[in-house]
């Protein structure tokens, strides 16, 4: 699957191992890591590296570098790595290193403060870069029991300069903190940033973070940053949570409102959770529906095969009535604007005729349904339509739909959302349907 956003998975364990059952670290199964190859993911943090007091490595539960020496218990991560890249969808693995309730900052700040501990540190990474193919690693500090400034930016330019690895960083406040230590690289790096882009936490402690926020902030730093698109800088992530208030239609509804270039979803232990517990979601998920679920948020619409369709409503036009044909899934659309024309009718005949007819003061605010493969076809299975009076009944009746997907496109403040574009398929009897929708937007005149 290609697509043209970051799309980034914190994945909890992959590849490592649990120590005890008491940890509750989770052990990701090759069939639940075979799930990542081809979901749209197209970066995949492993989650995480811990650095202990005397500089030996730790991934989540088990030590994996011991004085410059790589553990033959992960002798099979390095292979586990080049097939999570070898379908082509997931393009880079990092590491992440740190997390919440650790020393590991604190840590890595007292090994930097001597020769031994430098050569230390660089010993074992060096050993585990050999060992292991992974393109970069992810900054998680959530230690603020000093100024780790400098730590952050003299392990950036370390793990740059001498392995040529990538770096995010994954900040969930002090926004300046972090700008700071862009600033710092950007400046001994010879005026060339080596950080790629933030992972923004936008849950739990971050709960509170604007992505458009964080994004005018680079814009207006007092300092020079070497970011030349501070949208595409800014990943903003949600976290999918056992109580099942994240699944992908809250997910495809959140992205549909930000003005960013890509996302991340912590973490694969919830996903796969979903898939022995369906309580959590309505249904069961996977890492592809969440995947997609950024994608059609960002995209706002439900890519389809078949020919493609985009009404295009004269400047100022009221959409006066909406036509819809529908049985078990969602046959047509045709849009009637009036004295600015009517537009084509997208689809077939198949089904019953819904017939919207919206007052002048109105439009719509939302429209939201189901997606999801009809006799082995993608189909638009639902759809609902919210206006700023009224939300009307579900059009499609989402019969003999399998995996279906939820989807919600709303309009942000001051928008209304005034036309359609997706495309219509075929299927072999030469009955048309509606196999993916889309929606514009325009300021409300």
């Amino acid at each position: 699957m290609n697509n043209k956003y970051n799309i980034v998975l914190y994945a909890w364990n992959l590849f490592g191992q649990s120590s005890s059952p008491s940890t509750g670290t989770p052990v990701v199964t090759p069939e639940q890591s075979d799930q990542l190859l081809n979901s749209g993911f197209t970066t995949v943090i492993l989650w995480t590296l811990h650095i202990e007091a005397n500089g030996d490595f730790v991934y989540n539960d088990i030590p994996i570098v011991r004085e410059g020496t790589f553990s033959d218990q992960f002798s099979g991560m390095s292979q586990d790595i080049t097939k999570l890249k070898s379908s082509g969808g997931v393009k880079k693995v990092f590491l992440g290193i740190g997390s919440g309730g650790v020393s590991d900052y604190h840590n890595i700040t007292n090994l930097l403060q001597t020769q031994n501990g430098q050569q230390t540190l660089q010993n074992n990474f060096k050993a585990l870069l050999e060992a292991i193919p992974i393109d970069g690693f992810d900054f998680d500090l959530e230690e603020f029991d000093q100024d780790y400034t400098n730590t952050i930016v003299k392990l950036t330019l370390m793990l740059n300069e001498n392995y040529g690895k990538e770096i995010t960083y994954c900040p969930y406040n002090i926004p300046d903190f972090w700008l700071d230590c862009l600033a710092k690289v950007y400046q001994e790096n010879n005026q060339k940033q080596i950080v790629s882009w933030f992972n923004l936490q936008c849950y739990a402690g971050g709960a509170y973070n604007d992505p458009e926020a964080w994004v005018n902030k680079i814009k207006n730093y007092q300092s020079p940053l070497g970011i030349s698109d501070e949208s595409a800088f800014i990943i903003p992530g949600y976290w999918v949570k056992p109580e099942g208030d994240k699944c992908p239609s809250d997910i495809c509804q959140t992205f549909s409102n930000l003005k960013v270039k890509g996302g991340f979803i912590w973490n694969t232990k919830d996903i796969f959770a979903s898939e022995d517990s369906p309580t959590l979601c309505s249904s069961p998920t996977t890492p592809t529906d969440y995947a997609n679920a950024i994608i059609n948020g960002l995209n706002r619409n439900i890519p389809g095969s078949g020919d493609s369709f985009m009404d295009m409503p004269a400047e100022g036009a009221h959409l006066k009535t909406l036509t819809l044909y529908s049985g078990d899934v969602l046959d047509s659309i045709q849009a009637d604007y009036g004295t600015a024309g009517v537009m084509p009718k997208h689809g077939g005949n198949g089904g019953g005729k819904t017939v919207i007819d919206f007052a002048t003061d109105e439009y719509i605010v939302e429209v939201s349904g189901k997606y999801g493969n009809y006799y082995g076809i993608s189909h638009v299975a639902q759809l609902i339509i919210r206006t700023n009076k009224r939300t009307l009944s579900p059009v499609g009746m989402d019969n003999k739909v399998s995996n279906p997907t939820s989807f919600s496109f709303v309009a942000r403040s001051g928008e209304a959302i005034i036309a359609f574009y997706g495309s219509v398929g075929v299927h072999t009897d030469g009955t048309e349907f509606i196999s993916g929708l889309g929606v514009g937007y325009r300021a409300i005149l």
